[in-house]
């Protein structure tokens, strides 16, 4: 098989494409993942590392707690330290009305296992001095957290790679085009990579 060509093709190598990458090469198949830069050198290296459920839509949690398990496990699985802590993820209120959707949030959220906190007067005083008196109501995830924006993205390339994937830096896509049964990303210099399923995972 040429070096331009696999099962599966991944424009943007972002913590989304990184990922990717490498449970793809878990399950077998063949991926080449184009960064126009550096692996996680835009967004995904750049914010503030938050790995949270609360807040999420609910029909979303299933898949984030899916996702929040992998994170407990993330240094056996890829085999490297991306410094994730679960040091806990606080809502703030300011209003009523804020309490009210704090509050429903909780109720709804049960059953998914978020262990929500909801509070108030003196018990958020205590927990986190640290706010202003405008803040009336707090809703607290003790299990969520954060993670190394700089180091995540990398170590999944790195992984994906020891497991066989191809890492391609400093190539910019311009096009994606279909062709017979493939699809075809063209690179700025000129270079072509085919595969039957592309995923563009840039600007994400």
């Amino acid at each position: 098989m040429s070096a331009n060509v696999a099962d599966v093709v991944i424009v943007g190598g972002g913590f989304m494409g990184a990922a990717t990458a490498f449970f793809l090469r878990r399950r077998g198949v063949s991926v080449i993942l184009l960064e126009r830069g550096l692996v996680g050198q835009q967004a995904s290296g750049t914010n503030f590392g938050n790995v949270r459920r609360q807040g999420r839509f609910l029909e979303q949690l299933p898949l984030a707690n899916r996702s929040r398990e992998i994170w407990g496990k993330l240094k056996e699985l890829i085999g490297e330290d991306i410094e994730f802590i679960p040091s806990g993820h606080l809502r703030a209120g300011y209003r009523q009305q804020h309490v009210e959707r704090l509050e429903k949030y909780e109720e709804d959220s049960r059953p998914y296992g978020l262990g929500l906190q909801i509070l108030s007067g003196r018990l958020l005083r205590e927990r986190f001095p640290f706010l202003g008196p405008e803040v009336i109501v707090g809703s607290y995830a003790p299990y969520d957290g954060h993670a190394n924006p700089r180091l995540a993205a990398p170590a999944f390339a790195r992984a994906a790679v020891r497991l066989g994937a191809q890492v391609v830096e400093n190539t910019e896509i311009l096009h994606v085009e279909k062709e017979g049964v493939d699809f075809r990303a063209i690179a700025a210099d000129g270079r072509v990579f085919r595969a039957p399923a592309v995923l563009v995972t840039a600007g994400a």
